[in-house]
């Protein structure tokens, strides 16, 4: 059975040390360190890497993030905003009401890439959210984990998946937002 998330508020992180507090599975402390990865010529992304104090008594250790199509641990999310008009993926950190109780989350949205469209072109969109638990030591697993939770397939296309986001889940647009229109984000 899917979750049911509500009432979702992203985190207004900047590049650099971002320290959030109230934010780990138990209450406590959590850093996420935002960084620019530019490539030279062009469409570079924002990538993250979330902290926490819980790592088998150290200061600072990763927090792992399951991914439905891999076996192992993903270190690093990112995002994939490709040139100021159109977004190919998209992720917010927040704190959402899940299944009616205030939680910590990620969002994860992605146009879906279609060969048969033109990129960036009128394609729909995927959106998973991972909720932050307690690994409950887990053999191959980071004591803190982001864990999918629930994954939503929308039929309709857009240009932007930021717009996406917004329609589909009421998350508010990037102060940036930069999409053709608000209706698909598309150039007609």
């Amino acid at each position: 059975m899917a979750s049911e998330i509500t009432d979702i508020r992203p985190l207004a992180l900047h590049d650099g040390v971002n320290e959030v507090p109230n934010f780990s599975p138990d209450g406590g402390k959590i850093t996420i360190v935002q960084a620019w990865r530019g490539n030279g010529n062009a469409h570079g992304y924002n990538t993250w890497m979330v902290l926490s104090s819980n790592a088998e008594g150290r200061l600072f250790g990763v927090v792992g993030i399951e991914r439905t199509d891999t076996r192992n641990l993903d270190e690093i999310v990112r995002d994939d905003p490709f040139d100021s008009e159109r977004a190919m993926g998209v992720v917010r950190f927040a704190r959402a009401r899940v299944d009616g109780i205030d939680r910590s989350i990620f969002i994860d949205a992605h146009l879906d890439p279609e060969p048969e469209h033109a990129f960036a072109d009128h394609n729909t969109v995927t959106i998973r959210i991972y909720q932050l638990l307690r690994a409950s030591n887990d053999v191959g697993s980071t004591p803190d984990v982001f864990r999918p939770i629930l994954t939503m397939y929308g039929a309709k296309r857009y240009c932007n998946a930021d717009l996406a986001l917004h329609q589909m889940l009421s998350v508010p647009l990037a102060p940036d937002y930069a999409g053709a229109n608000q209706v698909d984000g598309c150039f007609d």
